[in-house]
């Protein structure tokens, strides 16, 4: 029974040390990664921003470098839908300009996307 208890203990410490420890580190990693989430676009047109919200987490901003076709095709058809997207994460510090506040700011450099149905869910 102790034996029991002890490699529980350790099995769940080892798996609780394997997992990033909130999902902040888990985006900043600068690792090619693929979140599925709510798309919605952010702020006012011309300099509005399209980001992708998990249920559980962070909006990530999306970046069209690799692929700038797509942000219209996203812009036009895919605003409110959910989506699969994947590509290299980068996690930006911006500060205020009265140097006061610091935030983070998660973008995603699109590699692909795609839509997702709801049965898919």
């Amino acid at each position: 029974m102790k034996t029991l208890v002890l490699t529980l203990l350790f099995s769940s410490f080892f798996m609780y040390s394997c997992q990033p420890k909130n999902y902040g580190d888990y985006l900043s990693q600068n690792k090619v990664i693929t979140i599925t989430g709510r798309c919605s676009l952010v702020g006012s047109l011309p300099f509005a921003e399209l980001t992708v919200t998990p249920k559980a987490g962070f909006p990530v901003y999306l970046s069209f470098k690799y692929a700038p076709h797509l942000r219209e095709e996203i812009q036009k058809y895919h605003i409110s839908k959910d989506l699969r997207v994947t590509g290299r994460t980068l996690a930006l510090h911006l500060t205020t300009a009265d140097q006061k506040h610091t935030v983070v700011q998660y973008v995603m450099i699109l590699e692909k996307y795609e839509v997702i149905s709801p049965q898919q869910h």
